[in-house]
């Protein structure tokens, strides 16, 4: 979430650092779009870029609880397959991994 008036730039590093403790380095981002059209007026928008560091979640308050995961193709397909997960992560992790040809098409 962006607070006042950040950019995506300053968001994505302020609340990567937030929940992971790791320092994000911004390349790139999405375009600004919907959550749900229509129902909200929320916008979603994905940066992109590589990060430095070591998981640090002592900074972490008690009411947030975060598992930060490294994940490879073969684990982005099991947990495709095989874990619950929101719409949001299923598209980040298909585009990222291009896993979208492995599933069957409906």
């Amino acid at each position: 979430l962006s607070d006042g008036d950040e950019d995506i730039k300053m968001t994505a590093v302020r609340e990567f650092w937030e929940e992971t403790g790791l320092t994000f380095h911004y390349e790139m981002s999405s375009k600004a779009r919907y959550a749900s059209v229509g129902l909200t007026n929320e916008r979603i928008q994905i940066a992109f870029g590589t990060y430095t560091g070591e998981v640090d979640l002592s900074h972490l308050s008690d009411e947030e609880e975060v598992e930060v995961l490294f994940v490879d193709r073969e684990m982005a397909k099991h947990i495709l397959e095989h874990e619950d997960v929101c719409v949001r992560s299923a598209l980040l992790l298909e585009d990222f991994f291009k896993l979208s040809a492995f599933f069957h098409q409906v």
